[in-house]
């Protein structure tokens, strides 16, 4: 017989997803805990660059009873502000956080789980796994077919420019981060290559309106994911090629390559001593421009911004892609000193021994409902809305998911196995 502590609900992580669900679990009055492998908000502590920024406006940092109140509701947070404000929230909260708590194991066990810590061994009826979905990097297996002496670092190491070796620099990835960090590259000196593969081209601005502010209008943010045809294509979306300022309206291949990044195409491999890239660049590049244009029509059509016609600017169109009239689909690795992997993240699932993932290491659940009675998540992209990930679309969804747990806690023991089968099958 194991020797448990015994609580009715352990969440596992202590970021904006697992405090939110803590904060509702306090109001409806069940008790639990949170294990958290680092200190509350780890992951914007020690796994961001020196001088990222929230990609959404100050005034959409939005938590449960917590939203933001400052002088700069437009501006954008730098991580360190994030990481006072979570901890903040997670005092008022009174969130009973266990820090530096690793889980090692959990366990399906009848009436619940088994979740072994580096600290304890504990069982709980409910898990809330709020992890995230950005725990493991992503790297191509073409990474280790690098030369010995080039400095390979993913996105999730990178710090600030100052751990480069002296040399050029190769980024792979064209998303939020692969831009940010090839755009501050190119500004302290480096001569820098970014690869490009599928991408979401969006505006900071548009009409004089952030791009948030647009998203919320059109109610494409908070577009309900079930009904979306595709809904796990959505869900495997690039993030926007965004960054945290208001400098420009938008942040874009052309402007990089107006500073001096090398586009190439997204890369294949590493062969003869050159790292090869595919030569879709520009059709690649077209098809982003493209759905560009379809979403900024949208805007322009929708019937509620004639109350706002007042306070908005002319329509606009962004030029396109600006690339060179040849593509290099090959560089000598030798030409190559420091490769930067923004290559992109997954979960990391590796303790979770209950037959709850994919072929792909992706949890099944539907709506934050996990495919095993008891089991439920937060926080993962597009789990319920197009904003389930950000900050400001957790609130919502730690509502709905903490009303299911507390009616799957509600039934009696026996019949809960039927019930956990009939939350799995909601769809709404």
């Amino acid at each position: 017989m194991f020797n448990f502590k015994k609580v009715s609900t352990i969440i596992i992580g202590a970021g904006p997803a697992g405090l939110s669900f803590s904060q509702q679990l306090s109001r409806l009055s069940i008790d639990h805990v949170i294990f958290e492998r680092g200190e509350i908000a780890n992951s914007w502590k020690t796994e961001r660059w020196d001088s990222l920024k929230l990609l959404t406006p100050n005034y959409k940092f939005n938590l449960p009873d917590f939203r933001y109140v400052g002088r700069d509701p437009n501006g954008f947070m730098e991580k360190d502000e994030v990481v006072e404000r979570l901890t903040r929230f997670a005092k008022l909260c009174d969130a009973p956080v266990h820090n530096r708590t690793s889980v090692r194991q959990v366990t399906k066990v009848t009436g619940g789980y088994r979740v072994v810590t580096n600290r304890a061994t504990w069982f709980c009826r409910t898990l809330v796994l709020a992890n995230g979905a950005f725990g493991n990097p992503v790297t191509p297996s073409v990474a280790s077919s690098l030369p010995k002496n080039t400095l390979s670092l993913h996105s999730k190491q990178y710090k600030n420019p100052a751990q480069m070796q002296p040399g050029k620099v190769l980024v792979v990835g064209a998303s939020a981060s692969g831009l940010q960090i090839a755009n501050e590259l190119v500004d302290s000196g480096f001569d820098v290559t970014l690869s490009v593969g599928e991408h979401v081209k969006i505006p900071r601005n548009y009409r004089g309106k952030d791009i948030f502010w647009w998203l919320d209008i059109s109610k494409l943010a908070t577009e309900y994911t079930g009904d979306v045809l595709d809904r796990l294509r959505l869900q495997n979306l690039p993030s926007p090629q965004l960054t945290g300022s208001n400098l420009m309206p938008i942040f874009d291949l052309t402007h990089l390559s107006k500073k001096g990044v090398k586009l190439v195409g997204k890369l294949s491999g590493v062969s003869n001593g050159n790292y090869q890239f595919s030569g879709a660049l520009k059709n690649t590049c077209k098809l982003a421009d493209l759905k560009l244009n379809r979403l900024l029509d949208k805007f322009d059509s929708l019937p509620e911004i004639e109350s706002y016609s007042d306070t908005l600017t002319q329509s606009e169109r962004f030029s396109s892609t600006v690339l060179s009239e040849t593509e290099n689909l090959s560089v000598a690795c030798t030409d190559v000193q420091n490769v930067i992997w923004a290559t992109g993240l997954k979960p990391d699932y590796s303790w979770l021994k209950v037959p709850v993932l994919n072929h792909k290491g992706m949890l099944n659940q539907t709506n934050g409902i996990v495919s095993s009675p008891g089991m439920f998540t937060l926080g993962l992209p597009s789990m319920r809305t197009r904003q389930s990930s950000y900050i400001h679309g957790i609130a919502a969804d730690a509502i709905r998911v903490s009303s299911d747990l507390k009616q799957y806690l509600d039934k009696p023991s026996a019949s809960q196995s039927t019930l956990g089968q009939k939350l799995l099958a909601k769809i709404s």
